[in-house]
């Protein structure tokens, strides 16, 4: 075999290594990942006494690859969240699946998903300490009444009229209104720990 037909060989042993490299790991763009409960990335928000955070939710919408890791950077008073997924074959344990609880600091006001799509923004601290008295809402109350003085929900269980409002100090509220033709049938206060468990408080109940 002449040294021409060597060099060949190496070359396109190089393509093939290089292009598998690249096939093995992709980034993951908005419109490749689903939540559970919407067709978008389901996104958490923990307003902390020391540290707020987020914790996103969701899975791979592609059969052949698994969650590789995140990228963060941040710019300024913005994160950037870079996720990247790999081939399943070269890692057979690896899950479509993630659940990711992710530090924001103090200086951060927005955060950004994938090709720039804004997914956290922080609320200022006058919203937060007015919806205190949602803790206060009286049984029945109709939803657009609340809506009119709290704002929309911050998101809610996909298919169920069950609306969550994040509270400050690791809370959110949790209004349920199934079954009560728009109106307010029970309401807890939910509490966020360390381990990540979750204490309700039932304020009432249907």
């Amino acid at each position: 075999m002449g040294f021409r037909n060597l060099n060949k060989i190496f070359f396109f042993l190089i393509i093939i290594l290089t292009g598998c490299k690249y096939i093995t790991k992709i980034p993951i763009k908005n419109h490749d990942v689903n939540g559970f409960f919407d067709f978008s990335l389901d996104v958490h928000e923990i307003y902390g006494d020391e540290l707020d955070y987020i914790i996103i939710i969701g899975w791979i919408d592609k059969d052949l690859y698994v969650y590789k890791n995140i990228e963060i950077n941040n710019d300024n008073q913005n994160k950037k969240i870079l996720m990247n997924a790999e081939l399943s074959i070269f890692n057979k344990s690896g899950s479509r699946n993630f659940n990711i609880k992710i530090p924001i600091e103090k200086k951060i006001n927005k955060v950004y998903f994938g090709n720039n799509e804004l997914i956290w923004e922080r609320k200022p601290i006058e919203i937060l300490n007015n919806r205190e008295k949602l803790l206060e809402l009286k049984k029945y109350t109709h939803y657009d009444d609340i809506v009119i003085h709290f704002g929309k929900p911050d998101n809610n269980l996909e298919g169920y009229p069950v609306y969550y409002y994040t509270l400050n100090n690791n809370r959110r509220a949790v209004l349920n209104f199934i079954n009560g033709d728009g109106r307010l049938l029970k309401l807890m206060e939910e509490i966020f720990k360390e381990d990540e468990d979750r204490i309700q408080n039932i304020i009432f109940d249907d």
